[in-house]
């Protein structure tokens, strides 16, 4: 099996009306012949700027899963995100697939300014069910008048925009630790990046700065060690939002140093370098102003 990717897709893509068959002909198979409700003809729905109709895709160009999301409105839980169509071939299950689009899902429900996620499903489908509560989904109440549905499940993300806590290590040279992101990255795939992640329900921007810096390097500055240089709210070129908070400090680590937790790379790189790289939208927003602030001279001693 060759490497996969996750991209956006118009939903009329032929590919994505491919995924979609195929998904629908192993619910026949598993299930009988499915309802007309599995082939939803509201297209819209699943284009911006209220949804996104995702595809997993082989490097060589095979479709192997599917999933759409689109904004409903609810008695229960007011405006959420609904998932639909999401599949996996049987040719990529086990390797993770699954997950990695129930989690770009999620991405893109916080890009829709939504803080809950439902879906609903048949409990005959075991592994999906699995899947889902895995991930901390519970089951809750008929949240909608599906007829072939015989389950529905809800996750509360927690917040309604994404928020980032993002960490800027400076070694004694002035080069700053960046991440390249992987094919399998919720934005901006096999782009450079700036160290950090999403801050979980519960936890401080602080605390998120330290714990992404650790699961993602191995690094572990001591309490107090890393510094907020910015909170800003920023705004991608697609319209959507996130509020992120950038932490800084010097470092006597060494790439040798860093263990790497996620991505294809995590390297120390130069301001020279810097310019030179395929820089996500965020990270060459936000690593401009920092190269040409008081706080990245000052790291420079």
């Amino acid at each position: 099996m060759s490497g996969w990717r996750i991209e956006a897709r118009d939903p009329s893509d032929p590919a994505a009306v491919a995924a979609v068959a195929a998904y629908s002909a192993e619910l026949d198979s598993l299930l009988g012949a499915s309802s007309p409700t599995i082939s939803d003809p509201r297209l819209d729905d699943y284009r911006a700027p209220g949804g996104t109709f995702l595809l997993v895709v082989s490097d060589d160009g095979a479709v192997l899963g599917c999933a759409g999301l689109r904004t409903i409105q609810t008695d229960a839980y007011g405006d959420v995100a609904e998932i639909k169509r999401m599949w996996v071939s049987p040719l990529l299950r086990g390797q993770g697939a699954g997950r990695a689009l129930l989690e770009r899902l999620h991405e893109e429900t916080r890009h829709l300014g939504l803080g809950s996620v439902v879906l609903d499903s048949k409990r005959e489908l075991h592994d999906a069910r699995r899947l889902y509560l895995a991930a901390g989904y519970a089951e809750v109440g008929r949240y909608n008048d599906n007829a072939d549905a015989t389950v529905w499940m809800r996750l509360d993300l927690g917040v309604r925009r994404p928020t980032y806590a993002a960490v800027l290590l400076v070694d004694a040279e002035g080069r700053v630790l960046l991440q390249h992101r992987d094919e399998h990255a919720p934005r901006a795939p096999l782009q450079w990046g700036m160290v950090g992640g999403a801050v979980e329900a519960g936890e401080s921007p602080e605390q998120a700065a330290y714990r992404e810096l650790l699961e993602e390097t191995g690094l572990a500055p001591a309490s107090g060690e890393l510094a907020l240089w910015r909170s800003e709210a920023f705004a991608w070129s697609d319209g959507s939002m996130a509020d992120y908070h950038l932490y800084v400090a010097p470092t006597a680590a060494t790439d040798a140093d860093v263990v790497l937790g996620e991505g294809l790379a995590i390297v120390f790189v130069t301001p020279d370098e810097i310019q030179a790289l395929p820089l996500t939208e965020s990270g060459e927003h936000f690593l401009t102003a920092f190269l040409g602030s008081p706080a990245y001279r000052a790291l420079l001693g």
